[in-house]
């Protein structure tokens, strides 16, 4: 587009100064500025304005909710200049932390400091790993303003570990365990699986240690090895397991 700024000649000159306000550019790109009268104009050379140093950022995509320990948030941050144009110059450093709003107990994995490119950040390898509501706090290292981000829900996964809570207790061949396995599935962050929808099934298998052989045929002469889990845990204290060989498993 075209601006027009009129000023009229004194002596034959027109001092554009003496409005008492600098004549700015504000977006990137080549320009031309046209001096002109009623009767003849003078074009001046082509003009450069150039992105300039980051003075403000904003959080251009925000993150996405996520599983816990699991998918990346993948929040975008976006660098300005004066002129509201990409500071694509700029290499001040940006930095995320967990912002002090975040009802969640987990903590922050992955880079949290990075240099921009072309005026951009993204945190591509940012997880949280614990269950929550959580809202990351974005700071430039020459812009002393902060920005947040909207608050993003961290859950529980699918089951990525399983974790005996009680093991079963030493025994004699053939008689029932005093104390029942209990096992517990998490997700990636550590957190209870207990929303996997179907619930995964836990099979128990037994290894003698002095051969190797894995078996589950001398286990559970009564009761079952193969359990569904619920809201995450398979408890097997109703399955009355023992173990018929002697043997140390």
């Amino acid at each position: 587009g075209t601006t027009t700024i009129s000023l009229e000649a004194t002596s034959g000159v027109a001092d554009f100064s003496s409005l008492g306000a600098a004549i700015t550019l504000d977006i990137q790109g080549n320009y031309v500025i046209t001096a002109g009268t009623d009767s003849n104009s003078q074009a001046s050379g082509s003009i450069v304005i150039s992105p300039g140093p980051a003075v403000s950022f904003q959080v251009t995509t925000q993150p996405s909710d996520s599983d816990g320990g699991a998918a990346t948030l993948d929040p975008l941050i976006t660098l300005y200049d004066l002129g509201t144009n990409i500071a694509a110059t700029s290499a001040a450093d940006v930095t995320v932390t967990k912002d002090s709003s975040s009802t969640g107990g987990g903590s922050l994995s992955g880079t949290k400091t990075l240099t921009p490119n072309n005026g951009r950040v993204t945190f591509d390898d940012i997880t949280i790993n614990s269950a929550g509501t959580y809202v990351l706090k974005f700071a430039v290292a020459t812009i002393s303003a902060t920005q947040t981000s909207d608050a993003v829900s961290i859950l529980a996964g699918n089951a990525a570990q399983v974790v005996f809570t009680t093991g079963p207790s030493d025994s004699t061949g053939g008689q029932i365990f005093t104390t029942q396995p209990v096992i517990t599935l998490n997700d990636a962050g550590g957190n209870l699986a207990s929303t996997q929808n179907p619930a995964p099934s836990v099979i128990l298998t037994i290894t003698d240690s002095a051969d190797g052989v894995v078996s589950s045929s001398n286990l559970l002469a009564s009761g079952s090895s193969t359990m569904a889990a619920s809201a995450g845990v398979a408890d097997f204290s109703s399955q009355n397991l023992k173990i018929l060989k002697i043997g140390t498993y």
